[in-house]
C-alpha cells in the first residue's frame, strides 16, 4: 500500500514559523509543533562562525493511521522541516519502540525560508500500534507524533515463497498480482568487526501470476526506511518468479530487518520482515593515523639556490580507510589535497612528495624551516608532522636552476566531431600530454585554452612522480555544445613550468529536427485506378543547429494496404554548407492505384533522432478495389 503525497503550502510554513521568526526569545514551542535554533559549526582554519538555520518541524503523520485488515502492510510516515538560513540541519526518525532511525543530514543553501518533507516507510506483520516522531539533532524533544495502529486480520499471513508458490491468474481477465519473500542468510552472524565482504544476504523472490509483466518494488529498512523505487520485467514465455539479492555490511553489533514493499501492480502481497542480528565478538580496534615526514636535506651549507624535497609517510592501525593530506611549507609553499586508500592489512604507505627551492639572499644567507605533512582527515591526533632543515647559502649563481619539468606530445582526440549532441556522452573527447620530471616531486597541470583559460572550467590536476622519469597524462571532457579553438598543457606547479603546443579541435552540434511534414496531390486525375495513379509529392522541414553537415533521411508508408506496417517509400541526404542554423525543405515522392487511407512518416537516419507525420487518404477504382 503506498501512502499519499504529504504536501505543505508556504502559508503553512509561514505558521510553522511565526513564532520563531519573532526571535529565538520570543519563540514557542506548541502543541503538535516542535521549533528550534540549529547552529552550523565554525568552519575549520579559524573561519568565523556560519550563519544559524532557524527550523521548525511539523507534526509527523502516519499513512495509513489505521489499518484492519490483510498484512504485511507498509506505513508511511512524513513530516515538514521548515528552514530559514543556510547550513546544515541533521535529523532522525524515533519511534516508540524504543528504536531510532539513522542519522540524516539536510544540506540548505537557500536564505530564504524553505520547506522539505522528510519520509520514513516500516512493514508490520502483526497487531501493533505506536508512534513515530522527528528529531532535531543538537536540541531537545521531538516533534509532534504520528500515532498509528495495524489490526492483522484473516489469522496467520500468507507467504508466498519457494515452497509455496503464487498460484497462476486462473482467468485471462483477472489483474496481474505479484508477491515478495525475504530470506536472510544467516539470520544471525556472530564473529569479527568489521567483516571482511558482506556477510550478511538477503535474496526477496518476487512472483507473479502472469507473464508478461512489470514489478515495480522498493526494500524497507528498520533504520533507513524506504530504498528506490526499482523495476523487474517478466518477459512473455518466461519464469513466473526472479530473485534479487542486496547484502548488510557487518561493522558493529547491532539487529534490524529488511522487508519488500511491492509498490505496483495493485494488490500485491508485500514481503514478512526478514530479521538478522550482528553480535560483534570482539571490539573494534581503535583507529590510529600517524604522519611522518623527512627532508633530503636537513642540513645543507653550499651555492644556492638549491631545490629540497620531502618525503613522508601515513599509517593506518584499522583497514579500509581514506586519508587526505597536505603539504605546506614554512615559505608559504601549499601541495595540492591528496588521497590515500588502505586496504588489506593495516600499515604505513609513502605520500607524494613536496618539493620547494631556497634562493640566495645575501643580506640572509642562512634560512631555518620545515616541510609540515598535515592530515585533513579524517580527524588525528598530532596531525601533522614536520620536517625541520638549515641552509647555510655561500654563494649565488646569476642563472636560475635548470628546469625540472618538461612536456611534449599534446593529443586530442578526436580533434574534430560533427554529429548529435543529445548528452555529453555523445560528444566525449580526450586530451593527452607527456610530463617528463627530472627527480622525485608532484607537478600540477592544467588544460588551457588559446586565451590561458581552463579548458572547460576543469583542473588544475596532478601527477606524482616517485622518481625521475616520464608519464603520460589524460583527462577526458565533454560538452552538448558547439565548440572551435585550442587547447595545450600548462604546468601549474613548479611555477613559471612551460606548457606544450596548442592543438586545434572543433565540436560541430548538428542537432538536426524534422517538421511541417506534408503531402500534395501532383497527377491530373480526377479519378485513380489502373495506369492512372494517384501520385504524392512528400515534403518536409529539415532544420540543423550548426554545420556544416550531411544529414540523412527516409520516408516511410503505413496503410490499409501495408496492414498498418510502415514500408520504405524512399530517402536521401540533405547537405549543409554553412555554419550556424540553417534549413532545408527535403522531398519524397510516392505513387499508387489502389485505395488507401494511412500515414506518411520521415524519419532522421543514424546517428540523428527525429521525424515527423502527415495522413493521406485516397480512393481508387481497379480491379484490386473489387
Amino acid at each position: 500500500m503506498r501512502s499519499p503525497t504529504f504536501l505543505l503550502s508556504l502559508g503553512t510554513a509561514a505558521v510553522l514559523f511565526a513564532g520563531l521568526l519573532a526571535g529565538s526569545a520570543g519563540a514557542a514551542t506548541g502543541r503538535g509543533t516542535a521549533q528550534s535554533t540549529v547552529t552550523q559549526e565554525a568552519a575549520a582554519q579559524g573561519t568565523a562562525a556560519a550563519p544559524k538555520v532557524r527550523v521548525a518541524v511539523g507534526k509527523a503523520k502516519a499513512s495509513p493511521a489505521r489499518h484492519s485488515g490483510e498484512c504485511p502492510v507498509t506505513v508511511g510516515f512524513s513530516a515538514v522541516i521548515a528552514t530559514k538560513g543556510a547550513g546544515t540541519v541533521k535529523y532522525r526518525w524515533v519511534r516508540s519502540d524504543g528504536s531510532r532511525g539513522s542519522v540524516k543530514t539536510l544540506k540548505v543553501r537557500s536564505a530564504g525560508i524553505k520547506k522539505t518533507v522528510v519520509r520514513d516507510r516500516q512493514s508490520f506483520d502483526w497487531d501493533t500500534r505506536g508512534w513515530q516522531a522527528v528529531e532535531i539533532l543538537g536540541r531537545k524533544g521531538l516533534s509532534g507524533k504520528a500515532h498509528f495502529s495495524v489490526s492483522c486480520s484473516g489469522g496467520k499471513p500468507v507467504v508466498y515463497n519457494g515452497v509455496n508458490p503464487l498460484p497462476p491468474a486462473p482467468q485471462p481477465q483477472e489483474p496481474t498480482r505479484a508477491a515478495a519473500s525475504v530470506a536472510v542468510t544467516p539470520p544471525a552472524y556472530t564473529g569479527p568487526c568489521p567483516a571482511a565482504g558482506q556477510p550478511v544476504r538477503f535474496d526477496a523472490l518476487i512472483q507473479v501470476n502472469r507473464v508478461p509483466a512489470r514489478v515495480a518494488y522498493q526494500w524497507i529498512d528498520s533504520a533507513d526506511g524506504a530504498g528506490p523505487v526499482q523495476y523487474l520485467d517478466f518477459a512473455a514465455g518466461g519464469p513466473r518468479s526472479q530473485t534479487v539479492a542486496l547484502t548488510h555490511p557487518v561493522k558493529v553489533t547491532t539487529t534490524g530487518w529488511k522487508s519488500v514493499d511491492i509498490v505496483s501492480p495493485a494488490g500485491s502481497v508485500d514481503s514478512l520482515r526478514g530479521n538478522y542480528s550482528v553480535t560483534c565478538d570482539e571490539p573494534e580496534p581503535e583507529q590510529k593515523i600517524t604522519p611522518a615526514a623527512a627532508v633530503d636535506k636537513p642540513a645543507y651549507t653550499g651555492s644556492c639556490p638549491v631545490a629540497l624535497t620531502f618525503t613522508g609517510s601515513i599509517t593506518v592501525t584499522r583497514v579500509p580507510a581514506k586519508v587526505r593530506y597536505q603539504w605546506r611549507d614554512s615559505e608559504g609553499g601549499v601541495g595540492p589535497e591528496q588521497e590515500l586508500e588502505f586496504t588489506g592489512e593495516p600499515g604505513s604507505k609513502p605520500v607524494a612528495p613536496h618539493t620547494m627551492t631556497i634562493g640566495y639572499d645575501r643580506e640572509v644567507p642562512t634560512v631555518k624551516g620545515a616541510g609540515m605533512l598535515r592530515i585533513l582527515s579524517p580527524e588525528t591526533d598530532p596531525d601533522v608532522a614536520e620536517a625541520a632543515f638549515t641552509v647555510n647559502c655561500t654563494g649565488g649563481g646569476s642563472q636560475p636552476p635548470a628546469p625540472v619539468v618538461s612536456v611534449s606530445d599534446m593529443k586530442v582526440n578526436p580533434a574534430s566531431y560533427t554529429g548529435p549532441c543529445r548528452k555529453p556522452a555523445d560528444v566525449a573527447r580526450h586530451v593527452s600530454a607527456k610530463i617528463t620530471a627530472a627527480k622525485p616531486m608532484t607537478v600540477r597541470y592544467q588544460w588551457v585554452d588559446e586565451q590561458g583559460r581552463p579548458w572547460f572550467g576543469s583542473g588544475p590536476f596532478s601527477t606524482t612522480f616517485y622518481s625521475a622519469g616520464s608519464k603520460t597524462v589524460a583527462n577526458g571532457f565533454s560538452s552538448v555544445a558547439t565548440a572551435r579553438g585550442s587547447v595545450r598543457l600548462k604546468i601549474v606547479e613548479p611555477a613559471g613550468g612551460p606548457q606544450t603546443e596548442a592543438v586545434t579541435f572543433s565540436t560541430v552540434c548538428v542537432n538536426p529536427s524534422v517538421s511541417d511534414a506534408g503531402k500534395r496531390r501532383t497527377d491530373e486525375n480526377e479519378e485513380c485506378g489502373n495506369d492512372r495513379p494517384a501520385e504524392f509529392a512528400l515534403s518536409a522541414k529539415l532544420t540543423v543547429a550548426d554545420g556544416p553537415a550531411s544529414v540523412g533521411y527516409r520516408w516511410y508508408r503505413k496503410s490499409t494496404e501495408t496492414r498498418n506496417q510502415w514500408v520504405f517509400v524512399g530517402g536521401g541526404t540533405a547537405s549543409f554548407t554553412g555554419t550556424g542554423k540553417q534549413e532545408q525543405t527535403i522531398t519524397g515522392r510516392y505513387a499508387t492505384q489502389r485505395s488507401e487511407t494511412g500515414s506518411f512518416k520521415v524519419v532522421l537516419t543514424d546517428p540523428y533522432e527525429g521525424g515527423d507525420y502527415t495522413t493521406f487518404s485516397v480512393t481508387c477504382r481497379s480491379k484490386h478495389d473489387h
